[in-house]
Protein backbone atom coordinates (compact mmCIF):
# COMPACT_ATOMS: atom_id res chain seq x y z
CA UNK A 1 0.00 0.00 0.00
CA UNK A 2 1.39 3.37 -1.04
CA UNK A 3 1.42 6.23 1.46
CA UNK A 4 0.91 9.59 -0.23
CA UNK A 5 1.68 13.00 1.24
CA UNK A 6 0.82 16.31 -0.42
CA UNK A 7 2.66 19.45 0.66
CA UNK A 8 0.72 22.54 -0.44
CA UNK A 9 1.19 26.28 -0.59
CA UNK A 10 4.91 26.60 0.14
CA UNK A 11 7.71 28.15 -1.85
CA UNK A 12 8.95 25.08 -3.71
CA UNK A 13 12.64 25.10 -4.66
CA UNK A 14 13.00 22.40 -7.27
CA UNK A 15 16.82 22.43 -7.51
CA UNK A 16 16.39 21.22 -11.10
CA UNK A 17 18.52 22.32 -14.06
CA UNK A 18 16.10 25.14 -14.87
CA UNK A 19 16.28 26.41 -11.24
CA UNK A 20 12.48 26.63 -11.07
CA UNK A 21 10.83 28.14 -8.01
CA UNK A 22 7.08 27.74 -7.49
CA UNK A 23 5.56 30.28 -5.10
CA UNK A 24 2.48 28.58 -3.68
CA UNK A 25 3.51 25.25 -5.21
CA UNK A 26 2.60 21.68 -4.41
CA UNK A 27 4.77 18.59 -3.93
CA UNK A 28 3.38 15.06 -4.04
CA UNK A 29 5.35 12.33 -2.27
CA UNK A 30 4.57 8.62 -2.56
CA UNK A 31 6.26 6.58 0.13
CA UNK A 32 9.68 8.27 0.16
CA UNK A 33 9.82 9.58 -3.42
CA UNK A 34 8.82 12.91 -4.89
CA UNK A 35 6.51 11.99 -7.77
CA UNK A 36 5.16 15.38 -8.80
CA UNK A 37 5.89 19.07 -8.39
CA UNK A 38 3.17 21.48 -9.43
CA UNK A 39 3.12 25.24 -9.72
CA UNK A 40 0.44 27.52 -8.32
CA UNK A 41 -2.92 27.10 -9.97
CA UNK A 42 -2.31 23.45 -10.94
CA UNK A 43 -4.93 21.22 -9.34
CA UNK A 44 -3.45 18.26 -7.49
CA UNK A 45 -5.81 15.84 -5.75
CA UNK A 46 -5.03 12.36 -4.45
CA UNK A 47 -7.73 10.50 -2.54
CA UNK A 48 -6.69 9.54 0.98
CA UNK A 49 -3.45 11.54 0.93
CA UNK A 50 -2.10 13.17 4.06
CA UNK A 51 -1.88 16.93 3.51
CA UNK A 52 0.63 19.40 4.92
CA UNK A 53 0.06 23.17 4.75
CA UNK A 54 3.43 24.76 3.93
CA UNK A 55 2.20 28.34 3.56
CA UNK A 56 5.00 30.71 4.55
CA UNK A 57 7.60 27.93 4.39
CA UNK A 58 10.20 26.68 1.93
CA UNK A 59 9.85 23.18 0.50
CA UNK A 60 12.99 21.65 -0.98
CA UNK A 61 14.68 18.27 -1.37
CA UNK A 62 17.07 17.22 1.36
CA UNK A 63 20.70 18.08 0.75
CA UNK A 64 23.35 15.37 0.78
CA UNK A 65 26.93 16.22 1.72
CA UNK A 66 29.23 14.07 -0.39
CA UNK A 67 32.42 15.80 0.72
CA UNK A 68 34.53 13.34 2.65
CA UNK A 69 38.15 12.28 2.98
CA UNK A 70 37.81 8.84 4.53
CA UNK A 71 38.58 7.05 1.29
CA UNK A 72 42.08 8.53 1.29
CA UNK A 73 43.24 6.70 4.39
CA UNK A 74 40.54 4.11 4.90
CA UNK A 75 41.87 1.01 6.58
CA UNK A 76 45.31 2.41 7.38
CA UNK A 77 44.62 3.89 10.80
CA UNK A 78 41.05 2.94 11.67
CA UNK A 79 42.22 1.58 15.02
CA UNK A 80 43.53 4.97 16.23
CA UNK A 81 41.64 7.60 18.25
CA UNK A 82 40.72 10.70 16.23
CA UNK A 83 43.55 13.03 17.33
CA UNK A 84 46.19 10.33 17.01
CA UNK A 85 44.83 9.49 13.57
CA UNK A 86 44.99 13.16 12.51
CA UNK A 87 48.56 13.52 13.77
CA UNK A 88 49.63 10.27 12.10
CA UNK A 89 47.88 10.69 8.74
CA UNK A 90 47.21 14.39 8.23
CA UNK A 91 49.43 16.61 10.35
CA UNK A 92 52.88 15.14 9.99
Amino acid sequence: MTETTIIRGGTVLTLNDAEEVHFGGTVVIEDERIVRVAGPGEAVEVAGAREIDAAGKIVMPGLVDLHYHTALGKGWSDHLPLWEYLQTCWYR
